[in-house]
């Protein structure tokens, strides 16, 4: 269990666009715990959810959770790293999240360095024999942070989904929907293959998240990635299914020239181009390193893959949006005040 997933006050402020000062005033007037870190605050995942919540911003604005599905065919291109950053940082914001590891190969299940030990998986879910429930699937990492972990018995989960009568659309909504109240971000990690699983999974998130990196086999895996999900809508196209996806640029690298020609290439199809994010992951050996010290990228002091990592976590939940409107409200306010005082004084 991870019980240093804090987040600094600094940060907060950079996110928030308002003045460390006040966050302080905050915490003090609203008796908000904080924990000191030498001369410095940093907050707890409760606390921030606090200070966000009085500021206005509603973490499940639609009463469930934002679902989001890291996808991709191609392998490699930092799927779990990137699944991990979001439910990890996500955690820190405030944010009640769920991990779900729906790879045999556990690679998500090893980056929250949870202890192996006998537990159900998904495959025992959808082995209606077992009468186990998701709920029963899920081990805690920290208070603001579960996971459903995988194992290679999961490598048997296609088998048993080939042996029953499934609606891909609805069926994980099936699974998981005795948990949703419990959490306002669910986050799955897909293995890189086209399968029942995988097309469930991709039925299911409100956004699949597709990385590219900078090479061309992982720009013809995101290629393939979203004709798989033309052919899923084409497919259930008189239940009017649209699989909303996003393109993220993982592994940039501005002095390589094959990350302007990646770039280039997505900017000339108009089905990447417009579901490109506005945000790209830099390249940064730091996520190597905390991965090797079992620690996060959250957790270091300064890094460019931290930075960008928070900033598509602000982007994908809605936070920047919620800024954005909250600026626009306060800047109309303030026109309208000088506009009220002038009639005032005319009467």
């Amino acid at each position: 269990m991870n019980d240093s997933a804090i987040l600094k006050i600094k940060d907060l402020s950079g996110i928030l666009g308002v003045s460390t000062h006040l966050l302080y005033k905050i915490v003090k007037e609203n008796s908000i715990d904080s924990i000191s870190e030498g001369n410095k605050k940093v907050l707890p995942p409760l606390s921030v959810r606090k200070i966000m919540e009085l500021r206005g911003f509603r973490y499940s604005p639609k009463n469930k959770p934002l679902i989001i599905n890291v996808f991709g065919m191609k392998g490699g291109i930092g799927k779990t790293s990137i699944a991990t950053a979001l439910a990890e940082g996500a955690s820190r914001l405030g944010f009640r999240v769920l991990a779900v590891d729906l790879d045999m190969q556990a690679n998500l299940t090893q980056s929250f360095r949870m202890k192996k030990k006998s537990q159900y998986v998904l495959r025992h879910v959808i082995d209606e024999d077992t009468h186990v429930t998701i709920s029963q699937t899920i081990s805690n990492v920290h208070p603001f942070l579960d996971l459903v972990p995988s194992s290679l018995e999961n490598s048997k989960v296609e088998i048993l989904l080939s042996q029953k009568t499934i609606d891909f659309i609805g069926y994980f909504n099936q699974l998981f929907r005795g948990v949703f109240k419990n959490y306002d971000l669910i986050v799955l990690d897909c293995p890189p293959s086209v399968n029942k699983i995988t097309t469930c999974a991709t039925c299911f998130a409100d956004i699949n998240l597709i990385p590219v990196n900078a090479d061309t086999d992982s720009f013809d895996g995101v290629s393939m990635s979203v004709s798989e999900i033309k052919r899923l809508e084409s497919m259930f196209q008189d239940r009017h299914l649209k699989i909303d996806y996003k393109i993220l640029f993982n592994k940039y690298d501005a002095r390589e020239k094959l990350s302007f020609q990646v770039m280039g290439y997505i900017g000339q199809e108009n089905d990447l181009a417009e579901h490109l994010l506005p945000i790209v992951i830099r390249t940064d050996t730091a996520f190597k390193n905390t991965k090797a010290d079992g620690a996060h990228i959250f957790d270091l002091q300064k890094s460019s893959g931290r930075e960008d990592c928070i900033s598509l976590i602000t982007e994908i939940t809605g936070i920047n949006k919620w800024i954005e409107e909250k600026s626009a409200s306060n800047k109309g306010a303030a026109i309208q005040q000088p506009a009220l005082e002038e009639s005032t004084v005319k009467a």
